[in-house]
């Protein structure tokens, strides 16, 4: 991954903001004609991660709900859509939410709500990110901006629109509320019980509460239990729905 930014970094000064995105090879399609779109996304849901690459068990971001991020160009012409590759989408953010440091990563598209802009605020290759005080700061550029607004309106008119009125309550507790949380000694027990990963993933995500602790320690010691990969990413992602 390194590598990469700074192959990006050296074309950015070399070739300028076109050719430092210009990468990795697929259908060389011209997008310089004039209302060309291109494509972005706003994150539906806490706790939605970013793999380092599309076959990777490497989490390398969690977003929260509403956070902004676009399709990442890997075409030798600039191409900045969505294409689905093992079931996950390339793409690119902020590392502060609208201005900071561009990251790169992959996500299931299901855990975006797209939005198309225009390319012609910064460059004709729908470069989507603008200066904000030196190469290493940056912030999006006031096409995606203004995309990017619109959708998370409307996103949030629709989750509105959605939301379940709250039941009356009876007396006394839920069900829910009697439960126990969820604890990493939980998921252990689990994966002992030999359910497969599945029904343990389950588990995790539909729990009414959750007490998981996802430290580097703690996440050492849940692979040294023998708990999977993809459980402890589940892990990771229901911890990182907190409010």
């Amino acid at each position: 991954m390194r590598e990469r930014v700074v192959a990006v970094v050296v074309a950015f000064l070399v070739g300028g903001v076109g050719a430092a995105w210009a990468q990795w090879g697929q259908d060389p399609l011209l997008d310089r004609a004039a209302g060309k779109k291109a494509q972005g996304g706003v994150v539906v849901r806490d706790g939605a991660v970013a793999w380092e690459d599309d076959d990777s068990d490497d989490v390398v971001w969690t977003f929260k709900r509403g956070d902004c991020v676009v399709a990442l160009s890997r075409s030798l012409i600039s191409q900045y859509e969505f294409r689905e590759k093992n079931g996950r989408v390339a793409v690119q953010w902020l590392d502060k939410g609208m201005k900071g440091k561009i990251k790169t990563g992959w996500m299931e598209l299901a855990d975006l709500a797209k939005f198309n802009y225009d390319c012609g605020c910064e460059s004709p290759e729908c470069f989507p990110f603008s200066g904000a005080g030196g190469i290493s700061t940056m912030a999006w550029n006031p096409c995606v901006q203004e995309a990017y607004d619109w959708r998370l309106e409307r996103l949030d008119a629709q989750q509105v629109r959605e939301e379940p009125k709250p039941a009356k309550r009876s007396g006394g507790s839920s069900q829910a509320s009697k439960e126990k949380p969820l604890t990493n000694k939980d998921v252990v027990e689990l994966v002992k019980l030999d359910l497969g990963d599945d029904v343990v993933i389950a588990k995790i995500r539909q729990a009414p509460r959750e007490e998981l602790d996802v430290s580097t320690a703690a996440l050492g010691e849940l692979k040294g239990a023998g708990v999977s990969k993809a459980v402890i990413q589940a892990m990771i992602a229901r911890a990182g729905e907190r409010k």
